[in-house]
């Protein structure tokens, strides 16, 4: 290698350091840090870090050596070298490491430790200077060497190839120093870096490269500059041609590339260095202005102007406390004169510290020697702001000179100080400066003349000698945007008196945003801010309105030409350089914004938010505020569209406009007039209002005078602001206050509006706490002049508000409203519902008075309403008839139900709900005619049923599947005995069978419901005659072969019901067998243990058993083959038709679902019986191969007729198949098994087999191994001989010498021990881990019952494993085969409890728990722990026996195990499965811990017994995993929020995402890529909080810790919530968590608590209360004794909560 690596003018040796680079170059960057597992020392750690950056010694001793020649080709070649090693060491130093393994201050020092070892081994930097100056003196050899020896070299070697040219090599070298100074500042400070040398250098050489070199060149020169210390600065030297180093700077920004963004960057560059003078802060603009210039002056012109610029410079470096004295005396003067003498001196160093920082300067030795006065620089920094910098002073002194009194040095000067004055805030300083200069020798007349226009005396003034025509001229001849704007000025009023003008100024400004954009708009601004100061003086008129008026219309036309641009702009039209300033569209458009939203002017006119209450003018504040507002939407328009970043400028009017309507008096924000400003403005600035801004301006409209929020205007702003506010669904905190909305109402009922009323009716039902502020005065008014508005939100009132209640009960005490309410019926049924539904016992007696005053019209309704009211009907009728509870009312409802289906109306699903009710109640009443009218009933439902199936499917709606759902519900409640039948209810079945097919054939409901109807007794009689129809119409609709032969998902649900049907008819009817139907069943048919499957086969054989020849159907192909090869038989007949061969049915088969069969095999199911049993009575999966099919057909197919491929055989798993039945339960199963094995061994006689001995062998070992008849195998030896037999048949698989060699070693198989168990685990063979896993894999799939586990308890197996998986040795693979075998073996009861008992396994989890690291390894342990606990855990019926309970310690122990998983449960995020097996168990051991707990005291035990109760901190925890993995941002902040207040050691959470990304990671690694669907995971989301609702019933709560009852308070707003938007309250195991929840909450003593976080909980429990009790009502069919009473207990605390 070192050879090879030896530095030398050849290919081979640059082609093998090219290699080098392309290896070092892909080993990607790794996180060190992030993917330690244990705390490792930091030297180790830099030492690994280091390993895929930084080559061997011998290796970098090379590239130093090679950096030590003289030929720029070998120096190429290291240099790439050393630049990749400095970038991807950078890369390395600047990764955020995050984890809880190091600590902060050790990620500090690791970088550190990092750095120096890198420059330990890199090249000295001196070396690398070197490579220029030896370039740059001629010492290099640039190319290859002339000469025999080169000659000789190529034709050993070949001819290198010359690396680059000069440019290249030059710039090369430059970025490696760069990297170096970035790397190693301190470092590279300490060297002596003559920077002026590279600038020469660069000079030198210009002849040899290109003008794109030297501009690249010159732009690293500049980097190093900017980024070295100023004492390596040489400022004033002179050192090239004459020339300091600061004239080669300024000449670089001249003599620049073309290319936007290099001169961008030079132009910064230098900036940066200038700014670290300290001599321009606050002045970055006006030094970019200065360079700007120096670009629009002439190139034969630059180098006289390049100097004076040089020498101003040089002169302020030099002695900068004198301009700065000047500048004091300049501003002093100025101020002087602008007061006309009044100006008091000694005020300048009261007001600033502009003396102070001066004085201070004093004891700083300033000379002029060179060397003192660079080394000084940096300590005379102004620590004030003046209008403008000193060098304006410099400048003009200098171009006082007379070396400098040329035309250009006065044109450039003039120009800069123009666009200064631009920028100015306040122009009246620099001007009256410039106008005090002498224009023979500093600035220009044309100048001074122009600064007179921005004095106060001045402004606006005609100058002497101008007239029309003179203007005119002029602005023919002006094409600049700046120079008729200068224009401008001078006229009294430029825009009306001259179109010309105008029009040319909007033609300019519209042609889009260019780099002058920025300057242009401050020059308008300050033309603005000038026309603003004189009305704020009172010296202007109308005339200055339009200016102001016309100025506007400028910066909105720009914004126009911004929007246009903008629409084709890429988002990344943007170039920002390290310096802070960008280039290029969005850049530009961010500074114009910044300029005007930031303009202090123009924010004291917004809404006049001046200091003084005078305002001057109020058509100026109208123009002002009026256009800032457009220009604000065009902004927030721009920021949608991520074309703007000024959110806080913005956000400043905003912040005004709420402050405004908070200080201004109510009658002149609320006036009736068309200018109202704040009007205008709140519904311009809408869109960008929050809710918190919005629930602000609300708030404070609300509290002026009634009157004044009843003029229209006003009106529409509250109904825009309020549905502004409900869309943007304001979260905790930002909600509007009860008071507020009770104005809002008072607003409704005054002005009458509709819009307004249904805006509040949202707003309830947004927030239906709102309900309860409804007053008396309200409801009353909704009562007295109803609408549907007003009802439906007084029926919302009704349910939670109890004054509301009481209201309505006085008022419909009377009679006269009640005949209102009767003729307005339609108007009052939400009323009438929510009346009816109340379960306050006070009104019981009303409720029954008004239901008998209502009752026959709302019967009458029945058959007469439309539509729209038939929901509502419904829903008062319902609770009506449960209130009168009378016989009679519902046997006239019964009678005129049935009398109207009988006239032939078909029932809507209003008036089935309602037939269905009195049907029940009736009955409830009288069983004795139970008969009939369910009889009836039924009929008339099918009948109408089938009278709108009938119609097809578009007259079928969701309603009706609903109602579909209640009839199946009602059959298998209500018809639990016999009916007679009659012959019209058969009629009607059949009618309705035939609709059904015909038009909802893939509907399963309806599917369903045939099913149930035609096996229940009410069907029996004529049942032939019924069952053939049906029979018939099935097999023949023109959808049945479809559904049938489909396996798409869409069909499966259809198809089931289908086959079920069948199965039904055709068990009690043989006759409708065909022989026919047979390969319709066997194309359908997929031989596994699915249902539909199961019922197929025994279709089949119903068949068979009918009487159907199945002969003609063998070798009894199944499946789509079969469907092909039965339709080929059909179409060419029997003559020509080729039977099936034995291979085409092997093929049948997928040979991997085959392999899974083999490892599942269904243990308890028989070959003789054919009957449907579940998968876990099979203890297999649904996707399994059945062996009541399979087992049978390889029998036949292994009978001496056929010829078998007993490759294939072997291949696909039959073989191993069949020897998985030998551990059958089932002898049926066992012989079948045994005997297709010897039909096999006979077809192996005569095949044709390389492996054929092995596998004669294999079959005579197992025939020895047999002690017995029809022996059953254990699982485990079984899956050995399978996966024996695959690898007999693949000599080149590792494993294949193992077990032959161990079959050949004995002539038998102990049957009762695990085969090479102890060779394989403690393999010392160089594939140790591919053995070990092999035998591990095996006893993983091979352990599924007890005697299994005796197996392997009696070869010490789980000793070894359990030691194993703790041990150093053990990889994390290996350690999850182990946590699987663990888990299968808790699966089995009795192995369970010999490892609790005998084994340790309780100890051994805590132990492990310890060490759990990433995702998968915590899925299996909770997976161990759940098995575990499930396994063992006594069924129900068992402990209402009494039977004793697990024993206390062990139900400790877990709790202990699941509470200590709950930290790194948060570390490493499991996936919903995971977590909801961990909740499951955690709240299985607390409630069976309380069982137990409470049998010991009833049983009066002596033994004292220690519980450990769920804690909140866990609760909260449990809450914060839950969010991780949904991510659910809220609940997240809301969890870390109180974790963080009731326990400070809470850890960080910025670990936990990235903890989940490689969790996710570490996932996919295993091989777990089952993708879960959406439904799948919100089902499994909604199942793990229900059993959280559950768990927080066993959270205590110190009701004397204010923390902790706010902690319990939030775990309690998450509960509701969860019930409200889940609608948890029809599940009955949840209803007692809410009553416990309810009553913890009632007991909290409010009144203690005074906090803001206390009080937003409150409130947002006090919502969910609401909505839970308004949206959600208890049904009574979910009622127990936890729920009594729950509807009464909330509505006692949400009074108690109103109260608070």
């Amino acid at each position: 290698m070192k050879h090879h690596l030896t530095p030398r003018d050849s290919l081979k040796w640059a082609s093998a350091m090219s290699f080098l680079g392309e290896v070092y170059e892909n080993q990607s960057l790794v996180d060190i840090i992030s993917k330690c597992k244990d705390h490792i020392p930091l030297a180790k750690l830099v030492t690994m870090a280091s390993v895929p950056i930084l080559p061997p010694t011998v290796i970098m001793s090379c590239i130093v050596h090679g950096l030590k020649q003289n030929k720029t080709f070998v120096r190429s070649h290291c240099l790439d070298l050393v630049s990749q090693i400095l970038v991807k060491s950078r890369g390395i130093t600047q990764l955020s490491y995050k984890g809880s393994l190091f600590t902060v201050d050790e990620i500090c020092e690791f970088r550190k430790l990092f750095k120096e070892n890198i420059h330990k081994n890199l090249p000295d930097v001196k070396a690398i200077l070197k490579c220029w100056t030896d370039v740059v003196k001629g010492k290099a050899n640039i190319g290859l060497d002339d000469g025999d020896n080169q000659q000789e070299q190529m034709k050993t070697d070949g001819e290198p190839k010359d690396q680059g040219h000069l440019g290249e090599f030059l710039l090369k070298t430059l970025k490696v120093i760069c990297m170096y100074q970035q790397m190693y500042h301190e470092q590279f400070s300490a060297i002596r870096v003559d920077f002026v040398s590279f600038l020469n250098g660069i000079t030198k050489l210009k002849t040899d490269l290109s003008n794109e070199e030297v501009s690249h060149l010159r732009l690293h020169v500049l980097k190093l500059l900017a980024n070295s210390d100023m004492h390596q600065v040489s400022w004033v030297k002179e050192k090239f041609e004459g020339h300091s180093m600061l004239y080669l700077l300024l000449e670089m920004s001249v003599n620049v590339s073309s290319t936007p963004t290099v001169q961008l960057s030079t132009r910064n560059l230098i900036i940066k260095l200038l700014m670290k003078t300290g001599l321009f802060d606050s002045f970055e603009d006006e030094l970019n202005i200065w360079l700007l210039q120096l670009n629009q002056v002439p190139s034969s012109k630059q180098k006289v102007v390049l100097q004076f610029i040089e020498l101003a410079l040089l002169s302020l470096i030099k002695d900068p406390q004198t301009y700065s004295d000047q500048l004091i005396e300049v501003l002093v003067d100025c101020a002087d004169t602008e007061t006309g003498g009044d100006f008091d001196k000694q005020s300048v160093t009261s007001t600033s510290n502009i003396l102070d920082a001066i004085l201070e300067m004093d004891d700083i030795d300033l000379s002029l020697n060179q060397a003192e006065a660079e080394d000084n620089i940096t300590d005379v920094a102004m620590s004030f702001h003046t209008p403008f910098s000193i060098l304006v002073l410099a400048a003009v002194s200098e171009a006082k000179r007379g070396m400098f009194q040329s035309k250009n040095v006065k044109n450039y000067l003039s120009a800069t100080l123009r666009m200064i004055l631009h920028m100015q805030y306040d122009p009246s300083q620099l001007c009256l400066f410039i106008h005090q200069q002498n224009p023979e020798t500093a600035v220009s007349a044309k100048l001074k003349d122009y600064v007179l226009n921005w004095l106060p005396e001045s402004f606006g003034k005609v100058s002497p000698g101008m007239n029309s025509k003179k203007i005119a001229k002029k602005i023919s001849k002006i094409s600049t945007f700046s120079g008729m704007l200068q224009l401008c000025l001078k006229l009294e009023n430029p825009f009306s008196d001259y179109p010309d003008l105008r029009d040319c100024l909007l033609s300019v400004i519209e042609e889009g945003i260019t780099e002058e954009s920025l300057l242009w708009t401050k020059q308008i601004l300050l033309y603005i801010r000038t026309l603003i100061n004189r009305f704020e003086q009172g010296k202007s008129d109308d005339i200055h309105l339009g200016l102001v008026e016309f100025l506007f219309k400028l910066l909105n036309s720009q914004e126009n030409s911004m929007d246009v641009q903008i629409e084709g702009a890429l988002e990344n039209d943007i170039v920002i350089h390290e310096t802070g300033h960008g280039v290029g569209l969005k850049c530009q458009v961010v500074y114009i914004e910044e300029a005007v939203l930031n303009d202090p002017q123009l924010k004291q006119w917004f809404l006049w938010n001046g200091e003084n209450s005078h305002l001057p003018c109020s058509d100026l504040l109208n123009i002002i505020t009026h256009n800032l507002v457009s220009f604000i939407k065009q902004t927030y328009q721009r920021s949608q569209k991520k074309f703007s970043t000024t959110k806080d400028s913005v956000q400043w009017y905003i912040d005004t406009l709420c402050q405004y309507v908070k200080q201004e008096r109510p009658e002149v924000v609320l006036a009736d007039s068309d200018d109202n400003l704040f009007v205008m403005t709140t519904l311009q600035l809408l869109p960008l209002l929050s809710s918190k801004d919005v629930t602000q301006i609300i708030s404070q409209l609300t509290k002026a005078e009634a009157q004044l929020l009843q003029n229209a205007r006003v009106v529409d702003l509250v109904e825009k602001l309020v549905q502004h506010y409900i869309d943007c669904r304001p979260k905790s905190g930002n909600k509007l206050n009860i008071s507020t909305f009770n104005k809002l109402l008072d607003v409704s009922m005054a002005c009458d509006s509709s819009r307004l009323e249904t805006l509040l009716l949202n707003m309830c039902v947004l927030h239906t706490s709102l309900c309860i502020a409804v007053d008396e005065s309200y409801i009353r008014h909704c009562l007295n002049s109803p609408n549907k508005t007003k009802t439906k939100l007084l029926s919302l009132c009704l349910k939670i508000n109890i004054e509301a209640m009481r209201v309505c009960q006085d008022w419909m005490s009377r009679k006269s409203n009640l005949h209102q309410m009767k003729n307005m019926l339609g108007m009052y049924l939400p009323v009438l519902k929510s009346f009816f539904l109340s379960t306050n016992s006070e009104v019981e007696d009303f409720q029954r008075k008004v239901a008998q005053y209502f009752w026959n019209t709302l019967v009458d309704k029945i058959f007469e309403t439309t539509s729209e009211d038939e929901e509502m009907l419904t829903d008062v009728l319902i609770p009506m008839m449960t209130i009168l509870f009378e016989e009679a009312k519902a046997f006239s409802i019964l009678e005129r139900l049935a009398s109207y289906v009988e006239d032939g109306n078909p029932l809507t699903f209003h008036q089935y709900l309602i037939y269905e009710e009195a049907l029940k109640n009736y009955l409830k009443i009288n069983s004795s005619n139970s008969g009939k009218w369910t009889t009836l009933f039924l009929a008339d439902v099918l009948k109408s049923l089938a009278a709108i199936l009938s119609g097809g499917k578009g007259d079928f709606l969701n309603s009706h599947i609903v109602m579909i759902e209640k009839i199946y519900l009602f059959i298998q409640e209500e018809l639990e005995s016999p009916i007679e039948s009659t012959t019209d209810i058969n009629d009607i079945l059949l009618k309705f069978v035939k609709y059904a097919l015909r038009s909802q054939f893939h509907n399963v409901k309806l599917l369903e419901l045939i099913h149930l109807l035609l096996s229940h007794p009410i069907c029996t009689s004529q049942q032939t005659s019924v069952y053939k129809t049906v029979s018939e119409r099935i097999l023949t609709h023109s959808q049945f072969l479809d559904v049938m032969l489909n396996e798409s998902d869409e069909y499966i649900q259809a198809k089931g019901a289908l086959v079920k049907i069948m199965t039904l008819l055709v068990g009690s009817e043989s006759e409708i067998c065909q022989s026919g139907h047979v390969s319709i069943w066997l194309g359908a048919y997929g031989a596994s243990l699915s249902e539909t499957d199961q019922m197929i086969l025994k279709l089949i054989h119903l068949y068979e058993l009918a009487g159907c020849k199945l002969h003609d159907y063998k070798p009894f192909l199944f499946g789509p083959t079969a469907v092909e090869h039965h339709s080929v038989r059909k179409n060419l007949g029997p003559s020509l038709f080729k039977q099936a061969s034995v291979e085409q049915v092997l093929r049948c088969f997928d040979p991997v679902n085959m392999e899974t069969s083999t490892l599942l095999f269904p243990l308890r199911r028989s070959v003789v019986t054919v009957e449907v049993l579940s998968c876990g009575e099979l203890k297999s999966k649904p996707r399994c191969y059945d062996p009541a099919f399979v087992l049978p057909l390889l029998s036949h197919l292994l009978s001496p007729e056929y010829l078998v491929d007993c490759r294939l055989f072997i291949e696909n798993c039959f073989l191993g198949y069949t020897l998985a039945a030998l551990s059958s339960h089932e002898t049926t199963t066992r012989a079948a098994a045994y005997h297709v094995l010897i039909n096999f061994q006979s077809h192996l006689e005569g095949a044709r087999l390389h492996e054929k001995p092995q596998i004669q062998y294999l079959m005579e070992f197992i025939k020895n191994s047999l002690v017995k008849e029809n022996t059953k195998l254990p699982c485990v030896i079984t899956v050995f001989l399978a996966r024996a037999a695959q690898i007999l048949l693949e000599p080149g698989e590792h494993m294949y010498q193992l077990i032959n060699g161990f079959l050949l070693l004995k002539p038998s198989l102990d049957l009762l021990n695990v085969p090479e168990f102890y060779k394989l685990f403690n393999s010392s063979a160089m594939e140790y881990k591919e053995e070990r896993a092999w035998i591990i894999d095996l006893i993983a799939d091979g352990l599924r019952e007890t005697a299994d586990y005796r197996i392997l308890q009696k070869r010490y197996v789980y000793k070894l494993l359990l030691c194993y998986h703790d041990s150093a040795i053990s990889d994390r693979k290996t350690q999850l085969r182990v946590l699987k075998i663990i888990e299968k073996t808790c699966a089995i009861k009795t192995a369970a409890l010999d490892m609790v008992k005998n084994h340790g396994l309780v100890i051994w989890l805590s132990s492990a728990a310890i060490s759990i690291g990433d995702g998968a390894k915590m899925s299996a342990f909770i997976e161990v722990l759940h098995t575990l606990w499930m396994t063992l855990l006594p069924e129900e019926r068992d402990l209402q026996r009494d039977i004793k309970c697990l024993p206390i310690t062990f139900i400790n122990q877990m709790l202990l195990i699941a509470t200590s998983l709950l930290d790194t449960l948060r570390n490493s995020v499991p996936t919903l499965e995971t977590y909801y097996s961990y909740i499951q168990v955690l709240h299985s051991i607390l409630l069976h811990q309380q069982l137990s707990t409470s049998k010991h005291q009833n049983i009066g035990s002596n033994l004292t017994v220690f519980t450990t109760p769920l804690s909140l901190r866990h609760f909260h925890l449990l809450l914060h995993v839950l969010a991780e993995m949904c991510n659910d941002k809220p609940l997240k902040e809301e969890t870390e929020k109180i974790l963080a207040i009731m326990f400070p050691s809470f850890p960080d959470t910025n670990g936990t995402t990235d903890a989940m990304k490689k969790n996710e990671t570490s996932i996919k690694e295993e091989g777990d890529n089952t993708k879960e669907t959406d439904d799948a995971d919100e089902w499994r989301r909604l199942a793990v909080e229900k059993v959280l609702l559950q768990l927080l019933t066993q959270v205590q709560m110190d009701s004397k810790n204010n923390l902790h009852v706010v902690s319990y308070l939030s775990a309690c707003k998450w509960a509701l919530q969860r019930v409200k938007q889940s609608n948890f309250l029809k599940v009955p195991e949840v209803l007692p968590a809410i009553g416990h929840v309810v009553n913890k909450v009632s007991e909290i003593d409010f009144n203690k608590l005074d906090d803001v976080t206390y009080k937003e909980l409150l409130r947002d429990i006090m919502e969910s209360l609401c909505d839970m009790y308004m949206n959600g009502r208890v049904e009574p069919e979910t009622k127990d004794r936890h729920a009594d009473n729950l509807e009464s207990r909330i509505s006692l605390l949400l009074q108690k909560l109103t109260t608070a």
